[in-house]
């Protein structure tokens, strides 16, 4: 998502939903840490969805797979 015409990324899970802190026009950046995990919750793949938004609210969704080891 390289596009300077996006006012905020959204990255989210089925557990948690951030918003990405802005760098520069069309650069966006996120981190996390997760301290611990239940073990049922390990060696599990999850879905990741990048969702973009511009300025009036329109958005376009990606999705990436997730492994939590």
């Amino acid at each position: 998502m390289g596009s300077s015409n996006v006012a905020s990324v959204e990255v989210r899970t089925a557990a948690f939903s951030i918003n990405s802190a802005r760098l520069a026009p069309g650069i966006y950046h996120f981190h996390m840490r997760v301290l611990e995990l239940p073990p049922l919750s390990r060696r599990h793949w999850y879905e990741l969805y990048i969702i973009a938004r511009n300025t009036p609210g329109d958005e376009a969704v990606e999705e990436a797979p997730l492994r939590v080891e």
